[in-house]
C-alpha cells in the first residue's frame, strides 16, 4: 500500500515539472525591443483616460487645487467662528434663562461638592474649572458656610467673592 502511494506521488511530482519546464521553455518570451514598443507611454495613457472621460491633471493642477481649496477652508472656518461667536452672543442676553439657586454650604463641604452643586443649578457651566479658580484665587480652603443667593448672570469671580471670606 504504501509503495502504491509513494509511486503516485512521485508520478504527480514528475508532471508538474514537465508541465511547469514547457511552459517556461516552449512559450515565446518578449523580446527587451518588444517589450518597449507594447508598454503604453504617458501620452497614450493619456489620450485613452481623456476619451473615457477623466481629467488628467498634472502634478502642478493638483498642488494648485489643494492650496485653493485649503485657504478657502480656511476662510470658511474663520467666517464660521465670528459668525458662531455673533451668534452665541446674541442668544446669551437673549434667551438664556436666569437661573437662581440659594446655595447652602455646610461645614465641612469641599470646594468640588460647591462647584458641582453650582453646575447642578446652572449657576455656572463647568464645575471643574470654577473649582480651578477657586484654587487659583486661593480661596478653595476659605469657603464660608452659610446661605447664599445666587445667578446665573453671575460672573465666576464675583461669585468667588461672594462665598468666599
Amino acid at each position: 500500500m504504501h509503495n502504491w502511494l509513494r509511486g503516485a506521488a512521485a508520478g504527480l511530482f514528475v508532471s508538474a515539472m514537465l508541465l511547469l519546464a514547457a511552459q517556461t521553455f516552449l512559450e515565446p518570451s518578449l523580446t527587451a525591443s518588444e517589450a518597449e514598443e507594447s508598454a503604453v507611454t504617458q501620452d497614450e495613457a493619456r489620450q485613452v483616460l481623456e476619451v473615457e472621460g477623466y481629467e488628467v491633471m498634472s502634478d502642478e493642477d493638483i498642488n494648485a487645487m489643494l492650496q485653493e481649496a485649503y485657504t478657502q477652508e480656511s476662510d470658511e472656518a474663520e467666517g464660521d467662528d465670528e459668525a458662531e461667536e455673533e451668534a452665541n452672543s446674541e442668544t446669551e442676553t437673549e434667551n438664556d434663562p436666569i437661573y437662581k439657586y440659594h446655595l447652602t454650604v455646610e461645614d465641612g463641604m469641599t470646594s468640588n461638592e460647591v462647584a458641582s452643586r453650582l453646575e447642578s443649578a446652572n449657576i455656572i457651566e463647568d464645575a471643574s474649572r470654577f473649582e480651578s479658580r477657586l484654587y487659583e484665587a486661593g480661596t478653595a480652603e476659605s469657603i464660608q458656610t452659610g446661605t447664599f443667593e445666587l445667578e446665573s448672570e453671575m460672573e465666576e469671580e464675583e461669585i468667588i467673592q461672594h462665598i468666599s471670606r
